[in-house]
């Protein structure tokens, strides 16, 4: 129609006949001071002087102006009360209740008929026509653009039905629709474009809990798979290596310190599996549905960045070698297991005891580095107790699994005292923990796995098993304060300290970049490193330079290196009869076979030396890392068949307890370190 009217019409016309007659086209009103009263750009009623019959025109004007308006006030509502229903915008999920069968957004008509007259009583239509005219353009700029980018997402669900469809042709469209806009109004076509910016950054941030199947989903997809392809294909190098781990946490929700201490050293830009061993034959495929779901919305709402893999085995150890044999994808798999001390292992089967050693075994022969974390209480906090008072003061124990969650001011900076502000958190302490008042006298407020040994015997003493203290957080029923406080140990600042580093044994490194890696965490920031080695062979101040040199080098900033030269020293009495103490019950003798795998005697004289030396360095650390946050030690390692499991975890057992958190690290001998930046 417009190139019609164009082709008979000029731009600018004085009405004049004679003009016509003579061809001199539009030049008296061109050369006239009067502006001209005819043509394309000044004529409203062009249409009507090149038609057959002019009132056809108006009646078309009518009925078009009419069906436009009903459905856009039919349409509009509509529209908007799905927008409501997605929540996407403060204040208006009132507009998002409809009425009748058909579920008719009645407050949305209202609210369109009140816009609509608002703007026709502005009784200038002209006025507000290009900016009317550039919302609906950048409307249909927005559709044919999410046509040619769906198209481009390559996505399956897109399946346009017109048979002459291009997603070319969409994106010509688009653009066309852009460069109107400003042919009509550039100011306008501004504003428009602000408005629609606003409204996205405003979504994007936001992060409505809503999924559409957008092409942004699909452009997701795709990217990721070309990124992995991409990744598969290059060659690893040191300077980007990255600790990928394989947390055998079970259910995150079970184990949440053990998963936060890996989340801080792996920033967010490593990769974190938490996997998780079913130990039946036929698991129930519906619950373990619903659980994934469980884990990963806990995990997004505590802001845990890891993936959750679960799997059925007969037993543990089968099924964290499935995990650390199918976790991943290409090159993006997990290159460090990362296991919590077994507690019990003192009065657990000798069967299972077996399967943990053994797994640290497969971890090395899958060329894994390993780390085992111990926490003074554990790290399990799966069943809390829960506490309702009566009215008569008696307390109802139940037993339930929860999600422990604290307000977000809870894990805010720790105060220098080492209480954390967390403890600060309102609560409601209850009339059954008749004990509180004794416990703060005696412990000054310290919380159990801050107290010292001597310190969390008292609280022992004082405290019956099923009477700690008990807080209600969020509206939740009243929960043990100190599982809270040690299921939340490592999600909030640090007090000012030391994080300890025992690099015992080159193992590539691992020992040295985790600690550091932590220590740049913001959680971690008040904690400095400090490093400790054993003499070897060189003179104490020339050992002392050159790891001072070798750590300046691997740009690792530390404030304290200390190098022991009493490591060959015989331990303490005391020392042995705890280490006696720990073996006894798991030395071979009469009544315990042998096939059970325990201690022999032709074992404990092999490894006598070994033994000494452990229990030496379990008193070295106590003497100088009793009181740091953290410690990071080489993981003591055995030859395969050399070691039995019992002997071994009392090893470990002497290194760690009574002490601080502590990450027990050992690499596959592949060097994470470089000189070269």
């Amino acid at each position: 129609m417009g190139w019609m009217v164009g082709s008979v019409t000029l731009r600018d016309a004085s009405g004049d006949i004679a003009d016509y007659l003579n061809n001199t086209n539009n030049s008296t009103c061109l050369m006239s001071s009067q502006p001209c009263q005819y043509g394309l750009i000044n004529n409203m009623h062009v249409m009507e002087l090149v038609s057959g019959f002019s009132p056809l025109i108006l009646a078309g004007i009518f009925a078009a102006t009419l069906s436009s308006a009903l459905a856009s006030l039919v349409g509009a509502p509509k529209v908007f009360q799905a927008v409501c229903k997605d929540n996407l915008f403060p204040g208006i999920h009132i507009f998002a209740v409809g009425f009748g069968s058909n579920n008719e957004p009645r407050r949305a008509y209202v609210l369109t008929f009140v816009i609509a007259v608002a703007f026709i009583l502005v009784a200038e239509l002209n006025a507000i026509a290009p900016l009317i005219s550039n919302f609906f353009l950048m409307a249909y700029a927005l559709i044919n653009y999410s046509c040619f980018d769906a198209s481009f997402a390559n996505s399956p669900g897109f399946r346009p039905s017109f048979r002459f469809y291009s997603m070319w042709v969409s994106l010509v469209g688009a653009l066309i629709c852009l460069a109107i806009m400003f042919v009509i109004n550039w100011w306008t076509a501004l504003l428009t474009f602000v408005i629609n910016c606003a409204l996205y950054v405003y979504i994007h941030r936001s992060k409505p809990d809503v999924n559409w199947g957008s092409s942004t989903q699909a452009h997701l997809y795709r990217s990721t798979l070309y990124d992995l392809l991409r990744l598969n294909m290059l060659e690893d190098h040191v300077k980007n290596f990255r600790p990928h781990c394989l947390v055998l946490s079970g259910d995150p929700r079970s184990r949440p310190a053990l998963v936060d201490l890996v989340l801080s050293f792996s920033k967010n830009v490593s990769l974190v599996v938490c996997g998780h061993v079913i130990q039946e034959r036929k698991p129930e495929h519906a619950k373990a549905f619903l659980q994934q779901r469980a884990v990963y919305s806990y995990l997004h709402k505590r802001k845990m960045k890891a993936f959750y893999s679960m799997l059925s085995s007969g037993n543990l150890r089968s099924g964290a070698l499935s995990l650390m044999q199918c976790a991943g994808l290409g090159k993006l798999r997990p290159n460090v297991l990362i296991l919590g001390y077994k507690n019990n292992w003192q009065t657990e089967k000798p069967r299972k005891v077996i399967d943990y050693f053994n797994i640290i075994h497969d971890a090395f022969d899958m060329k894994m580095a390993v780390g085992i974390l111990r926490v003074q209480g554990g790290l399990d906090c799966d069943t809390l107790e829960l506490h309702t008072i009566s009215e008569g003061g008696d307390d109802n124990l139940l037993s339930e699994q929860v999600i422990l969650e604290e307000d977000e001011d809870d894990v805010d900076e720790d105060d220098d005292d080492g209480r954390s502000d967390s403890e600060s958190v309102d609560e409601d302490v209850y009339k059954s923990c008749t004990d509180l008042e004794k416990r703060d006298a005696k412990l000054g407020r310290a919380t159990p796995d801050e107290a010292s040994p001597q310190t969390a015997s008292a609280l022992n003493s004082v405290l019956p098993s099923s009477a700690t203290q008990c807080v209600r957080i969020k509206g939740q029923l009243p929960i043990n304060r100190a599982k809270l406080h040690s299921a939340n140990k490592f999600h909030r600042k640090q007090r000012k300290g030391f994080i300890d580093v025992w690099w015992l044994f080159d193992d590539g490194g691992l020992a040295l970049l985790i600690p550091y890696l932590i220590s740049q965490s913001s959680l971690w920031q008040k904690c400095k490193l400090r490093v400790f080695f054993l003499k070897g062979k060189e003179e104490m101040d020339d050992q002392q330079r050159n790891m001072a040199a070798l750590l300046s080098k691997f740009r690792i900033d530390y404030s304290q290196m200390t190098v022991l030269d009493s490591y060959e020293n015989q331990p303490s009495q005391q020392s042995i009869s705890v280490f006696q103490a720990l073996i006894s019950s798991w030395r071979e003798k009469e009544g315990f076979p042998a096939k059970s795998g325990g201690i022999s005697e032709a074992e404990l004289l092999t490894l006598k030396n070994k033994s000494l030396r452990h229990m030496r360095l379990a008193e070295l650390m106590k003497e100088h890392s009793k009181d740091s946050n953290l410690i990071v030690m080489t993981l003591p390692i055995p030859r395969k068949g050399t070691c039995s499991a019992f002997l071994y975890m009392a090893w470990l057992e002497m290194l760690t307890n009574h002490m601080p958190p502590v990450l027990l690290l050992r690499g596959n001998q592949t060097s994470v370190l470089t000189f070269y930046s």
